[in-house]
């Protein structure tokens, strides 16, 4: 839910919804249609008009959903692997193991002349490829034009309950292939698990790591620095007398170990087989290789580990309030601040005089969007968060109609409206507010709490200028060292990690840490397009060096580029020090982070409201009281 303490455009559904602007009633099919054209568009598009919305997917299923596997014929699989390699989604995040169980379980259907396969404004639930027959694009009832066979369209349902831009109608009788969105997701999330599984499997076996301090998490950390690569057979995978610098696992193959002894003789001492293990002594030693170790027939897939990453990303030696009690009649209501679909915000005083922002969410409302855990996990992790730059929850209640969450009030406005002001901001400024979303997150991270939602949007400025994180909807706390695979957060600010299905942790932050640091300092979006795959797509390339305008210093643009790494284990940030290691970039290099701490550093900007009128709504919206909720599932929000 989308709560913003003291916003005018307040919109607490925004995550359920992608971007509404009109550019995106573009279908996310309209990549089917044989002639169609997609302007091409500039490295910057002009600042956004609207707030953006995050988007979310029900979390994965992967214990209920059951996938089967359908027979096809030799050439149904042909057309299907084509026209899953041609979507440029889809062909960045598969690997052979995905891509066969994708077919496998693709269910075949078929529709009779003028039926509607896909109805624009419907929500999508799964992706189509075309088998046979003419099948026809509209939009608003206006013909677009056709295709036949071998089309995938409607990807982007399988990644969130994303609406129809388009209609596809039946010309002919057709036949065709469908993928719901929760198969996809148990395919994904399956085939990522076990293969991380695998690797830590294999990373446990390795003797020569038992003797690191906090082994788990070092071996975690390993796993995610891990790469294939593939030997054709004959290849000297290392050899022999050569200084090690890598460590090798075999995933799929054999591998023959040989010998070379001063007489000249050479014997074969060792045949490797999938989970076996060499080049461990590699990672903490500067020893030459003793022997040589060749790829067998039909050749040797192997996981490979760097010694300059294992020495930079993983440190394995040393790895390890009273209030008096409110209720709701203590409080008055002074003005609105905001109005949802959920609820409202308004400022209220208590009877010492001191002001709070009160969150008031239709319980109504919550059960019908399934929205409970959510707001249970929000209300958790607020509690547990006590830092000068996140927002302070005070108490909550609950009533027959609402619950109610008492926050810090935050006057100033938020960032993402002073940014659109401003069109960007200096770099001192820009420091100034990323340095504030730095210790945030850093606290965040140190009680393993992901916050999965940075965005201007969630920052909002007290009455001094300082920032303060909010919305916490998106937010998990997490376990050190596994990952977690919820579809959620704002488009524009996704990480590829998260679009990839692959699994994440804190990481994402950092990618989006990024991602605001080029908003602030160049006022435009790092990642825009027509629809939300577009983005995406564009996400999973990263931020092209030509993208950067000529007025970023190079210590900015080396932060966003350190920060907008695609492979999250290299990302600045994911490193043995975590997201303090920000903190010793050289864009922040002579910056006070003591004062800032203490805030004692002055802002840049601080609010000008004449008087608390200034902050209401400037009409009174009406409201009407929603309907009563017996169901009980409120029980935890006595203050």
């Amino acid at each position: 839910m989308k709560f913003m303490c003291c916003s005018k455009s307040w919109n607490p559904s925004s995550r359920r919804s992608s971007r509404q602007s009109e550019v995106d009633n573009i279908s996310d099919i309209v990549n089917a249609l044989p002639h169609g054209t997609i302007k091409q568009e500039s490295p910057f598009s002009s600042p956004p008009l609207q707030k953006r919305h995050g988007i979310r997917a029900e979390p994965p299923r992967v214990n209920s959903v059951e996938t089967q596997s359908i027979p096809k014929d030799a050439e149904t699989r042909e057309l299907l692997k084509e026209a899953i390699l041609k979507n440029d989604y889809l062909k960045n995040i598969m690997d052979e193991t995905r891509l066969q169980l994708l077919i496998d379980a693709m269910i075949p259907g078929s529709a009779v002349e003028n039926t509607m396969i896909i109805k624009e404004g419907d929500e999508g639930d799964a992706m189509y490829v075309s088998h046979e027959g003419k099948f026809e694009v509209q939009i608003a009832n206006k013909f677009m034009g056709d295709f036949g066979p071998g089309i995938l369209f409607g990807e982007l349902a399988i990644l969130y309950m994303a609406k129809r831009f388009a209609s596809i109608r039946a010309r002919t009788n057709v036949k065709f292939f469908k993928l719901p969105r929760q198969v996809f997701q148990k395919i994904m999330v399956d085939t990522g698990r076990r293969e991380r599984d695998d690797n830590i499997r294999f990373l446990n076996s390795v003797s020569t790591f038992k003797c690191f301090t906090n082994r788990s998490f070092v071996i975690n950390r390993m796993a995610d620095l891990l790469h294939r690569e593939f030997y054709p057979a004959g290849w000297e995978i290392i050899k022999q007398g050569n200084v090690a610098d890598k460590f090798y696992i075999i995933r799929g193959g054999t591998a023959t170990v040989t010998q070379k002894y001063d007489n000249g003789r050479t014997l074969d001492v060792n045949v490797l087989k999938r989970g076996d293990y060499f080049g461990d002594q590699a990672l903490i030693t500067e020893e030459t290789i003793e022997s040589s170790v060749f790829a067998n027939s039909p050749g040797t897939e192997c996981l490979i580990l760097n010694k300059k990453d294992f020495i930079r990303y993983v440190d394995y030696k040393m790895l390890d309030q009273a209030e008096k009690k409110l209720s709701l009649a203590d409080l008055t209501t002074i003005g609105t601040l905001g109005v949802g679909g959920f609820g409202r915000v308004s400022l209220v005083t208590d009877q010492r005089g001191q002001k709070y922002a009160l969150k008031c969410l239709k319980k109504a409302e919550v059960v019908q969007q399934q929205l409970q855990e959510e707001v249970y996990s929000e209300k958790k992790l607020l509690k547990m968060c006590d830092h000068s730059f996140i927002v302070k929850l005070h108490a909550t209640f609950r009533d027959t109609r609402f619950v109610y969450f008492l926050m810090e009030p935050c006057l100033g406005g938020d960032l993402w409206t002073l940014r659109q002001k401003k069109r960007k901001f200096r770099d001192s400024a820009s420091r100034f507010y990323l340095g504030c979303v730095i210790l945030a997150l850093e606290y965040l991270h140190s009680h393993n709490i992901i916050y999965r939602d940075l965005k201007p949007e969630n920052l909002m400025l007290d009455s001094t200028g300082y920032l303060k994180l909010i919305d916490f909807g998106c937010s998990k706390k997490t376990i050190p060292g596994e990952k977690t695979y919820t579809f959620v957060g704002t488009a524009e600010y996704m990480a590829p990690e998260m679009i990839m299905n692959r699994g994440y942790c804190r990481s994402i932050d950092c990618w989006s840490l990024g991602v605001l640091a080029f908003e602030l300092l160049t006022g435009k979006s790092a990642f825009t397009g027509s629809t939300n795959l577009v983005i995406f797509n564009k996400i999973l390339r990263g931020i092209p060096s030509n993208q950067y305008p000529a007025h970023l210093s190079k210590q900015a643009t080396s932060l966003i580029s350190g920060l907008c790494r695609v492979n999250p284990i290299t990302r600045l940030g994911c490193q043995k020090e975590g997201i303090s290691g920000v903190k010793n970039h050289e864009f922040f290099r002579k910056f006070d982070w003591k004062s800032l701490t203490n805030m004692t550093m002055k802002p840049p900007f601080v609010s000008k409201k004449r008087n608390l009128c200034d902050l209401f709504e400037e009409i009174e919206p009406k409201y009407k009281l929603p309907p009563e909720d017996f169901s009980g599932w409120d029980q935890g929000f006595e203050s």
